[in-house]
């Protein structure tokens, strides 16, 4: 079955990222296929010294992970999605 996949930057313009996850569901119900949707949450951070590495990465992940649900409440369409770790 062929695949669509949307890449979303939950931390950046959510009007943007909206759109994307609109075209990329169009597309994927006009081509028959499977959409998926990626973000990434980073583990490259500058950190501040004051909550230690490990809070401030849980945090973020968190943030990432909520923001990601949250869109993807608009997506109409059946779809799989995953939440990644690295550097986007």
């Amino acid at each position: 079955m062929a695949r669509v996949v949307a890449a979303i930057d939950v931390l950046g313009d959510a009007d943007i990222a909206r759109k994307e996850l609109r075209l990329s569901a169009d597309i994927a119900t006009l081509q028959g296929a499977e959409l998926h949707v990626i973000t990434v949450a980073t583990t490259d951070l500058w950190l501040d010294s004051r909550f230690g590495a490990e809070s401030a990465g849980t945090r973020v992940r968190s943030e990432v992970k909520e923001r990601f649900a949250l869109l993807l409440e608009s997506v109409a369409v059946p779809y799989v999605s995953k939440v990644l770790e690295g550097d986007p």
